[in-house]
């Protein structure tokens, strides 16, 4: 094996061991319930539909009279394969299969989480990043990130996070080599994102954008607005790789409610996709780089290099607009308040590194143009969605926002492989302490419990209790988690609020089943996790240096 393998090996076992000792091992949400137990039917029944209950909110009454989540087909397809082996070997032992088969689905995100991160190590080495500067920016995604988090949820999110990195990666590879295996993967994986997270669907465009550069006219033919031919037909193979994935959704849809169209969705993420500001965003922007192509062609500028030579310029002009508009909708200024600064959902209070993206896009940029067009625009398409949804009652940080963490951290390689200033490498050693107590907090209290604290200081009116997240830094849960972990630590778990005493345990799969499982045998367990962890660390500094 050679060296670059090793660390890629070393790599796994360090970030999987260290999420595994930290996961929850349970479902953190309604969501993941409805999912699994569709796919219970799926393999008990060969059928889709569910019993309909108090806690299954997630339903539709289909065309049949029967119950339908609203939910992807993604994440349930994902989870077949591990509940038939679970339900077989829980079977054959004679143990619950529910219990069984929960736990094990609740820790794929643990695995999902690690693989994501040698996905992107390979990406930015392939990038022809250092050892060093690859090692240090996913071990910040890793462990100073939301995904140290989400990697124990049971969240499509974080499956999205590796198919997007996955397409671009690929598409980066297009780009290098013109192999259509590479185009035709970028388009798999993008569909995939789709059957996971259909409003993902946005990310389209990005991608198209992106093969519209690689589609520039010979010199002599400068003028031409593209070679036509050439992206039309880059366009098809990737809308076809992409293809089998709609169908699913649209065959999906037609046998649950009878219309290919119908998500069982009315209002949020849907019409967050035909909002009229992101309309008129993009109308916008395309009239904006028509116009400046028109002028400057007869300098012989093509449309491609107007794009990537002037990317940054466009995308500040685009800033601007986002700006006024901003200023004439005041509800619009009010989302981006609370996604992007607010103490209680700002992602860059949740994962603080992402703010080094910003010091290191100038150099990937210049070094990287088209991959940095791909990336740039991608950041705006789900800033702008994300901005525009609806806010979600529970969660670490900005759910919706996490599939964007592992593009912002691209670009962080290249502040990492330049020599900084004293005062920057003692920025970035702040952000990334702050992003790691930050993590800490989020899988050490489970966010759902930590609610709780939430709505006995503001009541449990659901508009109440998000309108103090948003503007109250006391009741942001970073605090609330900080809070309750004192108890945790201080005062064996109790959080007294407003005369009601609340019991908490730590967040560990091993604590939650300490009272049905011999205690050895899960501090066993841990141990052995925490040595191949420190072992793995030690072996991967180790390699890296001989690098």
């Amino acid at each position: 094996m050679d060296r670059e393998k090793k660390v890629i090996l070393l790599l796994f076992i360090l970030v999987s061991s260290v999420f595994l000792l930290c996961a929850g091992g349970y479902f953190y949400a309604w969501d993941t319930e409805t999912k699994y137990q569709v796919t219970k039917s799926i393999v008990d029944k060969g059928r889709f539909d569910v019993e309909p209950s108090e806690m299954m909110v997630h339903l539709k009454e289909g065309k049949d009279g029967l119950y339908y989540s609203k939910f992807p087909l993604g994440t349930t397809l994902l989870f077949v394969p591990f509940y038939a082996a679970t339900k077989f070997a829980a079977n054959t032992v004679g143990l619950d299969v529910d219990l069984v088969s929960k736990f094990v689905l609740s820790l794929i995100n643990v695995f999902v989480s690690a693989f994501t991160v040698l996905v992107l190590y390979s990406f930015l080495r392939y990038l022809k990043f250092s050892t060093k500067a690859a090692l240090l920016t996913v071990l910040t995604y890793a462990f100073a990130t939301m995904a140290w988090v989400y990697s124990s949820f049971s969240r499509s999110e974080v499956v999205v996070a590796l198919l997007f990195i996955s397409a671009v990666y690929a598409a980066a590879k297009f780009k290098d080599t013109n192999k259509t295996s590479s185009l035709l993967l970028s388009g798999l994986f993008t569909g995939l994102i789709f059957l996971f997270k259909f409003e993902s669907i946005i990310v389209f465009p990005a991608f198209i954008l992106f093969l519209f550069l690689l589609s520039k006219p010979k010199q002599k033919d400068v003028k031409k607005f593209a070679d036509l031919g050439l992206f039309l037909k880059n366009t098809a193979l990737f809308s076809i790789a992409a293809l089998p994935s709609f169908i699913m959704w649209v065959v999906y849809n037609f046998v649950k409610y009878g219309d290919m169209f119908e998500t069982g969705y009315s209002s949020g993420e849907v019409t967050a996709l035909i909002n009229p500001v992101s309309i008129s965003l993009i109308v916008g922007s395309l009239a904006l780089v028509g116009a400046l192509y028109f002028v400057l062609k007869n300098k012989k500028v093509s449309m491609q290099s107007l794009i990537s030579d002037h990317f940054v310029k466009l995308v500040y002009l685009f800033f601007l607009a986002v700006i006024l508009l901003f200023l004439s909708n005041p509800n619009f200024l009010n989302h981006f308040y609370v996604r992007i600064l607010s103490v209680g959902r700002g992602i860059f209070f949740y994962s603080a590194p992402l703010l080094l993206f910003f010091f290191g896009i100038n150099k990937f940029y210049k070094e990287k143009k088209e991959v940095s067009v791909l990336i740039i625009s991608s950041l705006l398409i789900f800033l702008l969605f994300f901005i525009v949804s609806e806010l979600t009652t529970h969660g670490w940080g900005s759910r919706y926002a996490f599939p964007i963490h592992i593009l912002m951290m691209i670009p962080i390689a290249s502040l990492f492989s330049q020599k900084n200033s004293r005062l920057m490498r003692n920025f970035i050693i702040l952000v990334l302490i702050l992003g790691v107590i930050v993590q800490v907090l989020g899988f050490t209290v489970d966010h759902i419990r930590a609610a709780h604290v939430q709505r006995n200081l503001y009541g449990n009116e659901d508009d109440k209790f998000i309108e103090n997240i948003q503007y109250d830094p006391a009741a942001s849960p970073i605090l609330v988690h900080a809070k309750v972990l004192k108890a945790l630590v201080f005062d064996k778990g109790i959080v007294n609020v407003n005369d009601k005493e609340l019991h908490y345990k730590f967040d560990f799969w091993m604590v939650r089943l300490s009272d049905d499982f011999p205690k050895p045998l899960l501090a066993g367990i841990s141990a052995i996790l925490v040595l191949f962890a420190l072992i793995s660390a030690y072996f991967l500094k180790k390699e890296a240096k001989s690098l």
